[in-house]
C-alpha cells in the first residue's frame, strides 16, 4: 500500500497537482486488501494474503 502525495510546492491539491510522490505505507511480501483507517486516524488495518503449508 501507497501514500499518494502532491509533490508540486505550487498546488497542493492531489487532484489539481500533475507531479505526485508516492510513499510505502506498509512493507510485507504478501498481497495486501481492505485498508481500514481507525476513527482516529492513526492506525490502518490491511488484510494480507498468507499462503498455509499443509
Amino acid at each position: 500500500m501507497y501514500l499518494v502525495h502532491s509533490s508540486d510546492t505550487a498546488e497542493h491539491n492531489i487532484f489539481k497537482s500533475l507531479k505526485h510522490e508516492l510513499t510505502p505505507i506498509t512493507h510485507t511480501g504478501e498481497d495486501e486488501a481492505k485498508p481500514v483507517i481507525s476513527p482516529d486516524g492513526k492506525r490502518l488495518r490491511i488484510y494480507a494474503a498468507v499462503a498455509l503449508s499443509s
